[in-house]
Formats: C-alpha cells, sequence, structure tokens
C-alpha cells in the first residue's frame, strides 16, 4: 500500500494516465461531450486545444478507452514535413512496419486498411499530437484524409495542441486545412472550485476515506493559487505535498 495511514492504496496524483482517476469536471466532460457529437456527427476531422498540462491527451485517452469497441486508434507526435514520410508513420502509427513503397501505394495500403476496419464493424481514429509545423506536403496529405474518400473509409483525425495549434489552423497559408478542422474545443484549467473536486475526488478514489483532512480547503486554495488549476502542475504539487507530509508522520 502507499500510505496505509491515510489509506491510500496508490499515488493518487502520479503522472501516467490511470482512468481511476480521471476527474468528469466541467470541463473535462465538455470535451468528452465534444468529442462524443463530433464522432456521432460524421465530422472527419476536429480539434481540442488548451494550455499544456490541461489534460487534452489524458481526455481523449479516457474517451478511447470507454469506445474501445468502436475504435481502432493511433497517434503520431508531430508530423514530419515531407508526404511520403508521413505517410509512413500514420501506417507504423496502426501497426505497419517499414513499407518500400511510393507515396501512391502507401496511400493505397491505407485506403485499403480503413475500408477493411470499417467492414469490421469500426471506425479508425488518428491522434496527431502537437503537430508543430505543418508543411504543405503535410498539410496536402491531411486534406486528402480528411477527404470524402477516407470518410467512407470510416476515418477521424484530431488534433490536440495547445495555442500554437490554434495559430496554425487560423493561417492564411493553411486555410484550404483549416476549412476541414471546421470543429474545435478548447480545454481550459479548472476553477478554484473544480480544483478542491478534483483533489478530494483523486484522494477518495485512491482510498481515502477523509480526503478533506489530507489536503485541507487551505491547503486546496493554495494548490490551486500556485497553479492556476492546470491538472498537471496540480497533480505534480499534491504529490509533494504528500510525500512531505507522510515524511513528518
Amino acid at each position: 500500500m502507499y500510505d496505509s495511514q491515510r489509506g491510500l492504496g496508490s499515488q493518487p496524483f502520479g503522472q501516467q494516465f490511470d482512468a481511476r482517476f480521471f476527474f468528469r469536471g466541467f470541463q473535462h466532460a465538455s470535451a468528452l461531450s465534444f468529442l462524443q457529437r463530433a464522432l456521432e456527427s460524421g465530422e472527419t476531422a476536429i480539434a481540442i486545444t488548451g494550455a499544456p498540462g490541461t489534460g487534452k491527451r489524458a481526455t481523449l485517452e479516457y474517451f478511447l478507452r470507454e469506445s474501445s469497441d468502436q475504435l481502432r486508434s493511433g497517434r503520431v507526435d508531430e508530423i514530419p514535413e515531407g508526404a511520403h514520410e508521413f505517410l509512413e508513420a500514420i501506417l507504423n502509427a496502426f501497426g505497419f512496419g517499414p513499407v518500400d513503397a511510393e507515396r501512391g501505394e502507401l496511400r493505397n495500403l491505407l485506403s485499403v486498411f480503413l475500408v477493411q476496419i470499417q467492414h469490421e464493424g469500426q471506425s479508425v481514429l488518428l491522434h496527431i499530437d502537437d503537430p508543430g509545423q505543418i508543411s504543405e506536403e503535410a498539410s496536402e496529405e491531411l486534406i486528402w484524409l480528411a477527404g470524402d474518400k477516407s470518410r467512407a473509409g470510416g476515418l477521424r483525425i484530431i488534433l490536440t495542441g495547445d495555442v500554437r495549434l490554434d495559430a496554425l489552423l487560423d493561417s492564411p497559408r493553411l486555410k484550404p486545412l483549416a476549412n476541414k478542422f471546421r470543429l474545435r474545443h478548447r480545454l481550459d484549467p479548472l476553477s478554484a472550485r473544480e480544483t478542491h473536486d478534483y483533489l478530494h475526488f483523486r484522494l477518495a478514489a485512491a482510498g481515502c476515506g477523509h480526503p478533506g483532512k489530507v489536503l485541507s480547503p487551505t491547503i486546496a486554495t493554495a494548490i490551486y493559487a500556485s497553479t492556476g488549476g492546470v491538472p498537471a502542475q496540480i497533480n505534480q504539487i499534491s504529490a509533494a505535498q504528500l510525500d512531505a507530509s507522510s515524511a513528518k508522520g
């Protein structure tokens, strides 16, 4: 047990995603609803933005966990500049090994894969996290992926990133791509009230019977003031607070 004195079976503020500790407060419940509505509407391309640490990736991981019977997912971190390399990265995200083929052949392979998954009763979700700069070649591939041909194959594309992603999609250079990503949702930090609820929820999920005695309202308010309600920072400070208070008995 992580902390028997306080009934904690595990560290409630770990940095790794754990579905037991996913807090469905207003911000993250709204993001989950957005994802569900967007995918049910048939939109091929959507984006979730927000400051680093607000829980974009955690929210998507939770959503994918809940929708695992409907979706086959893969993730690409950043986007290579070349179209060929980008297509290879996408295929690799879905378990394909190195493919010695031309750009057109890679597109055909990806199209066949999408149709095959659709015949199995699922859709394919491609998550691109923090895409960075998007070259003209990569933009062209994203537009192709979000087109009618891929829509018929059941593909969904989700971009996640901070304010730089909004700037990219709003830039005149990428207007044709931005037209594909009409649906966007911004994930904001937690409010002061949500921060209190978040702390107590995670303590209770770890087995603590009296969360308010472990992290008092005064401490919770101080944590909110220090972090601005950003969950990743809340976790970091709260974990240190638990360790420090445990060491002092």
